[in-house]
Formats: structure tokens, sequence, C-alpha cells
């Protein structure tokens, strides 16, 4: 009779591979979705986290269960924490593909601070710059808000006019006014 309990699997009827490798492939999906959730938390995504954690649940439970059921298989076990390592790895990979929401990048320049403010400008970024005075004399402060995904071709861009630029990259979690990416 079939069981009407979700994540009740016929474990015993499964090849011992195959169950190893569905304890891989569950444990690491599972793994993935709570790492970008809880990124997700971080940066305010509240909706789409319930919906994560929602199915990580499911995906945890019948992990378990496949587990506790074939608990004297050492294949198993090394399956699950192979798939917990992967996971995270996934998980944090994954994050960095999509790159939700926006930063902030702090670049202060000794000498070329206007000619990336306008590179900036001209690339369709939204940029401030603020004067300001550091060790060794006057420095330009530009604050430029854009999308995280964004980030790595302004700062292309910027080490293209001053390779000496110092930058700084903050998570925004909030941006209300002004300019929006």
């Amino acid at each position: 009779m079939p069981s009407e309990t979700i994540g009740d699997l016929p474990w015993q009827s499964i090849h011992p591979l195959l169950i190893a490798l569905f304890i891989f492939l569950l444990r690491g999906l599972n793994l993935t979705l709570s790492t970008v959730s809880t990124l997700l938390v971080v940066r305010g995504f509240r909706l789409a986290t319930w919906m994560l954690t929602f199915c990580q649940s499911i995906l945890f439970i019948t992990v378990i269960q496949g587990v506790l059921k074939n608990m004297d298989s050492l294949l198993n076990v090394v399956a699950y924490a192979g798939g917990y390592a992967t996971g995270i790895l996934a998980g944090i990979l994954l994050e960095s593909r999509i790159s939700p929401g926006h930063s902030m990048l702090r670049i202060v320049s000794c000498s070329r601070g206007e000619a990336i403010f306008n590179a900036l400008h001209q690339n369709g970024f939204g940029a401030t710059i603020i004067s300001g005075r550091g060790k060794d004399g006057m420095v330009a402060s530009i604050l430029c808000f854009l999308r995280r995904r964004d980030i790595k071709q302004v700062h292309t861009t910027v080490l293209e006019i001053d390779e000496d630029a110092f930058i700084v990259s903050e998570n925004v979690r909030q941006l209300l006014g002004g300019w929006h990416t």
C-alpha cells in the first residue's frame, strides 16, 4: 500500500549506490537552498527566503529519513557529508551568479577622481564626488551605488583610469530616493 507520508520512500527497493547518490544530490540541493536563503535574508528578501526555506525543509526531511533508515552504510554517511559540503559551495557560487541587491562603492583617487566620476556617468552609473584630504593631500572620494552584479565592471573601469585607486564595496540593504540602478 502506498504511503501517504511525504518523504517516505521505498528505500529497501533502491540499489545502494543510487541511495547514496540520491542522498548526496538532495543534501547538496538542500544546503544550496539554505546558503542562498541565508544570503537573501541578509539582503532583506523575505518572501524569497520563506519559499526557499519551505522547500529546504521538505528536502531535509526526505534526506534525513534516507540516512537514518540506511545508517548501516558508510557510503550513505559519506554521501550525506559530501552533499553538505558541496551544497554550501554551490549555494555560494549560485548566489554570486545571481547577485541580488545593490552595493555602494567608495572610490578614492588622489589624481584621477574627475575622470573616474565622468566615466561612471558615461557608463550609466550614478555617482557623487566629494573632495577630501588624505595623508598626501587632496583626494576625490566617489560614492557609486550600483547593482551587485555590476561591481566587476565598475572595478575594471576605475582601475583602467587610476590603477592606484582605493575601492571599498559595501552591501546596501535599502536604497531610497535619488538615483536607482
